[in-house]
């Protein structure tokens, strides 16, 4: 459940970033042909530079055009109002889940094109104070692609260069790519050596800071991925928080402590149950460990790898999450996606840290492969 002080938070950073792109909007007197951009960014460069150059003479000054990609992520979710809030241990745990190859057909199914992701305070820390508050998603859809943009938000709000973070990054996602190779494009690489530029240059870091930061900046992006990845999964933890409604005896007046926005909690389950078990789960394994299957075992393999396995016992070890893709349907031609959490084999049967999906099938009258006469006969 998000806690007051991250709602608090999330509320402030909102109407900060609302109040000063609202004023910029108006300056640079917005129109309807400037929104209809916002749905293919990457196709609308020309009428991209023309919003850029409005914006110099509104302002007098060139400095506001590095901001241009923030303010086109702010416009186009203003359009969704989507907030995703992610609990601080299920951040944690997508951080370091394992490599996947990403399917854009999982991805087109997200309910929306613009979001922000917003996370607890402390979850993703750069140096000299600074600190990930959230980021902007923006996805559109192109022949055999999907391009992504990111656009990250400071917590700290004391400067216009925090509220304006010019910290913004676009790639193209294709079918059967995985994670990791996004860090392998040229676009990557383009957005790295600029970027380089800019925290040597603007944040006066040394060398090894501006490696951290860039580290930092990339853990954030690999998160976000997963995240996005994830979303699109079977069944995700989501819990959209529904607004209450005043009483209507007085006249309605508009609040203005609590943006009008879809918020989403994302993860608490995982926190409640998952991760406080997996916590329980690093206690000694018990010394005499019945080597048959339980019945429910066998309907889950990550409960059942967990256990000994004819008489030997397993070296005690974390699996981390990941995702898996299964195909179903009749002639296994329908993808679904899943997110499996960490899992500690070799620790107590009651103490598994793991998502149990029911099995869809009755394993009755299926030959068990640890039964069979091939394994019997050895």
């Amino acid at each position: 459940m998000m806690i007051r002080n991250d709602r608090d938070s999330l509320t402030d950073l909102l109407h900060q970033i609302n109040d000063r792109f609202q004023a910029l909007s108006h300056k640079i007197h917005w129109t309807t042909e400037d929104s209809e951009c916002l749905d293919n960014l990457v196709g609308s460069q020309e009428h991209i530079k023309g919003i850029t150059a409005r914006i110099t003479r509104a302002t007098g000054s060139g400095a506001f055009a590095m901001y241009l990609p923030l303010l086109l992520a702010f416009k186009g979710w203003q359009r969704t109002k989507a907030v995703y809030s992610f609990n601080r241990e299920f951040v944690d745990a997508m951080s370091y889940t394992e490599d996947t190859t990403i399917l854009i057909s999982f991805l087109e199914r997200l309910p929306f094109k613009d979001m922000l992701f917003f996370f607890p305070e402390g979850t993703l820390p750069k140096i000299k104070d600074e600190e990930t508050a959230g980021m902007y998603v923006h996805i559109e859809n192109h022949p055999d692609m999907l391009w992504i943009n990111f656009n990250y938000l400071d917590r700290k709000q004391e400067s216009e260069s925090q509220i304006y973070p010019g910290i913004s990054f676009a790639f193209p996602i294709t079918n059967g790519m995985k994670v990791s190779q996004v860090f392998e494009t040229q676009q990557y690489l383009d957005w790295l050596s600029s970027y380089k530029r800019t925290v040597l240059i603007d944040r006066h870091l040394n060398d090894q800071e501006a490696d951290e930061c860039i580290l930092a900046e990339r853990k954030a992006l690999n998160l976000a991925i997963n995240l996005m990845y994830y979303l699109s999964s079977e069944e995700p933890d989501i819990k959209q928080i529904k607004r209450r409604k005043k009483p209507q005896k007085a006249p309605r007046q508009k609040d203005e402590s609590d943006p009008a926005i879809k918020l989403h909690e994302v993860g608490t389950k995982y926190a409640e149950i998952v991760y406080r078990k997996l916590q329980l789960g690093k206690s000694p394994i018990e010394q005499n460990t019945d080597s048959a299957e339980s019945s429910d075992d066998k309907n889950n393999e990550d409960v059942a790898d967990s256990n000994t396995k004819r008489g030997k016992k397993r070296r005690p070890h974390v699996r981390r999450a990941h995702f898996q893709h299964y195909w179903t349907g009749e002639g296994r031609t329908i993808p679904v996606l899943r997110w499996k959490s960490d899992l500690f084999v070799g620790a107590n049967r009651d103490d598994q840290a793991v998502v149990v999906y029911e099995a869809k099938e009755s394993m009755k009258g299926k030959r068990n492969p640890n039964t069979s006469k091939k394994k019997r006969g050895k």
